[in-house]
């Protein structure tokens, strides 16, 4: 229902990124502050209650986050985004973490929050904006699937994608995108003993490789989504 909003923001925003705005960003970000400010200041009941906001907030911030392709532009977003606003994406899973719908939403953003297709995130002294988005996504996923059984879920609703593999490929894709990105200096988590990447690693592969295959093998985007990975 909500999809739309993210191919219309995508556009929208990328217009205004190559029209050279940046000094407005503020101006440009306003209604999703106003928006965001809003729902977090909702008590737990009226929070759920909101349902329809927060899948509308999810898809718009997706598309603005695909439009802004330059590593100046999206520093401004994560400045604006992170920490304060970031807590939108804790809030969601708190209360949602059962509902298909949001969390679908949910991981869509954190994945193109990762996207790094662009080299907008960088992996230097200078921007640990990569690191942060990395840190912070890789502890949602790793409570979620910590506490959600993805391997008997959905055996009693009649699709198994829906309620299970939808999931477990968003994970990939994001799992993917870190990987990909070249925006986590990996040697630096060792050096700390920090084990989040190894943690959401095992995590990953434990998830492809304790389904049953041939019905793993018979979604086709989640196979694209698990080769591309490997």
């Amino acid at each position: 229902m909500y999809e739309y909003l993210s191919e219309f923001y995508k556009i929208l925003t990328i217009f205004w990124d190559v029209n050279d705005n940046i000094d407005n960003f503020t101006k440009y970000m306003k209604p999703c502050s106003d928006f965001l400010e809003n729902l977090l200041s909702l008590d737990s009941q009226a929070f759920v209650a909101s349902k329809n906001e927060i899948l509308r907030i999810c898809y718009i911030l997706s598309g603005v986050v695909q439009g802004f392709t330059t590593a100046d532009s999206f520093n401004q977003f994560f400045d604006w985004f992170y920490p304060g606003n970031f807590r939108i994406i804790t809030e969601i899973f708190k209360h949602f973490s059962h509902d298909n719908a949001v969390l679908k939403a949910l991981f869509k953003l954190m994945a193109e929050l990762l996207d790094n297709k662009t080299h907008r995130l960088k992996a230097d002294q200078s921007s640990i904006s990569g690191f942060l988005l990395f840190k912070e996504v890789a502890a949602i996923l790793l409570e979620y699937f910590k506490f959600v059984d993805m391997f008997q879920r959905g055996k009693a609703k009649g699709d198994k994608y829906d309620d299970k593999y939808q999931f477990i490929e968003m994970a990939v894709d994001i799992f993917g995108n870190i990987v990909a990105g070249n925006f986590v200096n990996f040697s630096v988590c060792e050096y700390y003993n920090d084990t989040a990447f190894v943690d959401l690693a095992r995590m990953v592969f434990t998830l492809v490789t304790m389904q049953d295959q041939k019905e793993y093998s018979s979604f086709t985007r989640l196979m694209q989504v698990t080769h591309s990975m490997l």
